[in-house]
């Protein structure tokens, strides 16, 4: 029965039988094929009382056959005469609805029927025949079938590929590939959608070098979707063959649907080609081939995988690293092994480590996290410093905040006005108090500049100098005019004892020496 119901395809309509009349019908007859397919799946006798009653008061030719089909599957034994009664209509689309009913009664009587419907004048019926035929009896159908099976179009390539798919010998697997290889884009991409849920090695193995010469988008994500029909255990002797042979062009298509369609099997055999020939791999076929041991399992292929942590990609290092805290669960053990990360050169690498810390610690190390970050924090990047800062903002102890001040002080006298901002706010969250971020942020001053003031000021100083020029000075010989003993020249200087602005007069009484 479940072999059955895989094939009764209610909504999803055979081929080209009813195309014509489902566009007639409107969008009713999907709530109507939906509630057939109900029915038929109940088995009831209340259930197949309805059918019957439905089938005999059906006036649409498309409809009575699918009921028919649906009978066929849960009234076997009393559909046989109405059966034999469509096969004799002259309508073709009850005729193909009779032979899909026939090859779910699957009987010696109805095999008989079939190979008398492979000479139907009608294309459509006479494939449809075939590819129930073919179905029952695959070793002898090809004898029967291979010169009845009409040329191959738009309208006969899906039910004529799903024909040779199931008698599966030498001849037919020939015009299996060339249709797939059709120079018509839509019978190319038919033929390949008639092979969902074949998981033949050569079937996978054509569809993936299929893939790599294809340059229709639509055709590409069609032969990704026929491949991803298959389980991973269907799918592991055609994945292991590949990965065994020296076909390198199909690794990158073959490891990407390991990935999707995990094995151990052929994980095993992937793992064994990257240990002995990694150098001779694209390097995007190695990146790719982590990620599907690490989706398989990351404990059994940890040694392999954790020997490329010096690798000098850095995706290839970001996928060791991923492998090397797999099976960590200790928060310890993983401020230890990103320790190194974190000060990596490349930026990915960088990133990756810190997104793990953030999402699988909760709590600082019993050490504190200043140790875990006195490399990282030599950096002068501020697309590391700022994520790095939150970081430490959340896990710093107030009894490492001395120790945080040691190595904060570069960016504490920071010119980057936010990233002094930021690395001041990490001492008042760990103190709880404002002042506190105030007095780290005058130590980052203290270190790095000479001169403090309530100013825009820069290493240089250039900030005091703009609001208080450099002082010149008076020759009080060459000022003197008057016979009244006294001479009139301008403080340029900002006097803060007598409350003078600068450019204030002030009278100087000359004296004789």
């Amino acid at each position: 029965m479940n072999m059955h119901n895989s094939r009764l395809l209610i909504i999803l309509v055979s081929g080209t039988l009813t195309l014509n009349s489902l566009m007639a019908a409107g969008d009713d007859w999907m709530l109507i094929a939906a509630e057939i397919k109900s029915q038929s799946k109940e088995n009831t006798p209340q259930s197949r009382a309805k059918l019957w009653v439905r089938y005999k008061q059906e006036k649409q030719v498309w409809m009575k056959g699918r009921i028919l089909v649906a009978l066929a599957f849960a009234d076997p034994k009393k559909v046989t005469s109405e059966v034999s009664a469509c096969i004799a209509s002259k309508d073709a689309v009850l005729r193909i609805a009779a032979y899909e009913a026939l090859g779910l009664l699957g009987d010696k009587a109805a095999i008989e029927q079939l190979k008398k419907a492979i000479d139907d004048a009608d294309p459509a019926a006479r494939l449809k025949a075939s590819s129930e035929l073919a179905r029952l009896i695959p070793k002898e159908a090809w004898a029967l079938v291979k010169d009845k099976l009409p040329a191959l179009d738009k309208n006969t390539a899906t039910n004529r590929i799903k024909t040779l798919a199931v008698v599966n010998n030498a001849d037919a697997d020939k015009l299996i590939q060339l249709s797939i290889a059709h120079k018509d884009p839509t019978i190319r991409l038919r033929a390949i959608n008639a092979l969902k849920n074949e998981p033949r090695p050569w079937i996978v193995e054509t569809l993936i070098r299929h893939n790599i010469k294809e340059r229709d988008k639509t055709i590409k994500r069609c032969i990704r979707a026929v491949l991803l029909t298959n389980k991973p255990e269907a799918l592991s002797p055609a994945l292991c063959q590949i990965f065994a042979s020296e076909k390198k062009e199909l690794y990158s298509g073959a490891s990407t649907l390991l990935f999707d369609r995990p094995s151990t099997k052929a994980g095993d055999i992937l793992a064994e080609l990257l240990r002995k020939k990694s150098t001779e791999i694209p390097i995007a076929v190695v990146i790719q081939s982590m990620d599907a041991l690490l989706i398989i399992s990351p404990k059994r292929y940890t040694t392999l995988l954790t020997s490329f942590k010096n690798h000098k990609n850095p995706q290839v290092r970001v996928r060791s690293i991923s492998a090397l805290t797999a099976e960590k669960e200790e928060e310890e053990d993983l401020y230890k092994l990103l320790k190194g990360g974190l000060s990596d050169p490349a930026d990915i690498v960088f990133h990756h480590c810190l997104h793990i810390l953030k999402m699988r610690t909760q709590a600082p190390p019993k050490g504190g996290v200043i140790p875990y970050f006195t490399d990282a924090l030599k950096t002068k990047k501020p697309k590391r410093l700022m994520p790095l800062f939150l970081l430490i903002q959340d896990r710093l102890q107030f009894r490492e905040a001395d120790d945080a001040l040691v190595v904060m002080a570069p960016h504490l006298g920071s010119n980057d006005d936010k990233l002094r901002k930021a690395a001041a706010k990490i001492f008042s969250a760990v103190a709880d108090d404002p002042l506190y971020a105030k007095v780290a942020a005058l130590q980052g001053y203290l270190t790095k500049w000479a001169v403090l003031g309530p100013f825009p000021n820069t290493r240089t100083n250039d900030g005091f100098d703009k609001l208080f020029p450099p002082e010149k000075e008076i020759d009080l010989k060459k000022s003197y005019e008057s016979s009244q003993n006294r001479t009139v020249f301008f403080d340029e200087d900002f006097d803060l004892q007598d409350q003078r602005a600068p450019g204030q007069s002030v009278i100087v009484k000359w004296q004789r020496f």
